[in-house]
């Protein structure tokens, strides 16, 4: 029996060792620039977990086009000749949305770029701002260059107007259940608050913490939303989740009078920055479920701005002026300027997305200061005498542990 417990418990220990050995070890990334139309400036918007990046980039007439970008492809115009575009979000199909030429539009790869209007002839100016795995696709519409703007959700074919009390509104995400949630102005209330529809029936005014006004700024696929909430006499903001059951839950604060949320994972993991206790400093938090957890810091005040579900997190430390893109791998906080080779033309102000493979995007600033560049960064593959130290065993051991985590 000994020796069979010594057969199972090695592998076991060796993976032990080797996952201390990575998490010692400073991340490697390939840094692929993004690229542009020939203009100033390049905007990411959405990444999926294939790593797909959709947003716009301005041609050299200063005017957007929507684009989606792998190392592979390249930067893919999806506009072709239209005079302006935007990609705002993209699901795991590789369905791209965003607005052309005043119109909502749905990319699909292999079909192309379909125009899906506008919700009426009044609402004649609209844009795609979430996709759903099943591709139901919300956003907002308004009057050419006018307002009110007004909340919309487009399915089987149709695109309807979703707003039953509100004088404005925006549809902004939409989740595999079909909730929808976004900002809503109340008639002759002129602060936005945060709305909550169930695929059916009026949309829902989520209220406040009791002062006046309430946002939710992302969801995950179950329908959890994370969002800030001001309290009584809007005496400071607090970090709100609207759950599963519609039910919105106060989750507080690092101490401090405000605090903001960016991001939510699917285990309802959410990520945002507060103030600390007196406002000492602006910290990045991280919500575990339970706990809100301050994260490191690279000195100075921290933002964080996306969480994978591995929580991982990405944002960005502002330090005697100067912002500078982190990653933190769950233990450790990284300047991905520290990451990037020797001579990197762009010094990187903010990470925005990071996926399940450790993708992430980042951003910076032109050396003139007049325009913004985007990158992805793509992990390194471990060393491969790493892995073939421990065996084959220990690795395939690993692996499924992996998946099963996932």
């Amino acid at each position: 029996m000994r020796s069979l417990i010594a057969f199972v418990c090695a592998p076991l220990a060796l993976c032990s060792v080797l996952a201390h050995v990575a998490a010692a070890v400073t991340p490697q990334f390939q840094v692929h620039d993004i690229g542009s139309f020939g203009g100033s400036w390049t905007q990411v918007n959405d990444m999926n977990e294939s790593g797909v990046v959709v947003g716009w980039s301005y041609n050299s007439a200063s005017r957007s086009h929507a684009f989606s970008y792998t190392p592979a492809t390249g930067m893919v115009d999806l506009d072709g000749n239209a005079f302006s575009s935007t990609a705002n979000a993209i699901n795991e199909h590789g369905q791209i949305v965003g607005g052309i030429d005043s119109h909502a539009f749905i990319y699909t790869p292999g079909s192309g770029l379909l125009d899906i209007g506008t919700p009426s002839a009044q609402l004649n100016q609209a844009s795609a701002l979430d996709i759903n795995e099943a591709g139901q696709v919300v956003g907002s519409a308004r009057p050419f260059f006018s307002s009110p703007e007004r909340a919309w959700i487009y399915r089987n074919g149709v695109m309807t107007n979703i707003d039953t009390i509100g004088s404005s509104s925006s549809a902004e995400h939409i989740s595999e259940t079909g909730r929808v949630v976004g900002t809503l102005f109340l008639p002759g209330y002129p602060i936005g608050r945060a709305f909550a529809y169930e695929g059916a029936g009026p949309m829902r005014d989520l209220g406040t913490l009791g002062g006046q006004a309430t946002g939710l700024s992302a969801m995950n696929g179950a329908g959890q939303a994370a969002g800030s909430s001001s309290t009584a006499g809007d005496a400071k903001y607090n970090i709100i989740m609207l759950d599963v059951d519609g039910s919105v839950r106060d989750l507080g604060n690092l101490g401090g009078f405000y605090s903001f949320s960016n991001d939510i994972n699917e285990a309802g993991h959410i990520v945002g920055l507060s103030g600390t206790t007196g406002n000492a400093r602006i910290s990045a938090f991280l919500y575990d479920g339970t706990t809100m957890h301050e994260l490191p810091s690279l000195g100075g005040q921290t933002e964080a701005k996306a969480i994978n579900n591995l929580d991982q997190v990405v944002g960005y430390s502002y330090v005697n002026g100067v912002r500078d893109a982190f990653y933190f791998d769950g233990t450790s906080m990284y300047d991905l300027n520290d990451l990037v080779p020797a001579g990197f033309p762009v010094h990187l102000e903010q990470a925005t997305q990071i996926n399940d493979a450790g993708y992430i995007v980042a951003q910076g600033s032109t050396a003139d200061g007049g325009g913004m560049r985007s990158f992805l960064f793509t992990p390194v593959p471990e060393p491969a005498g790493i892995a073939l130290a421990f065996g084959a065993g220990v690795t395939c051991l690993c692996r499924h542990r992996a998946r099963r985590r996932q």
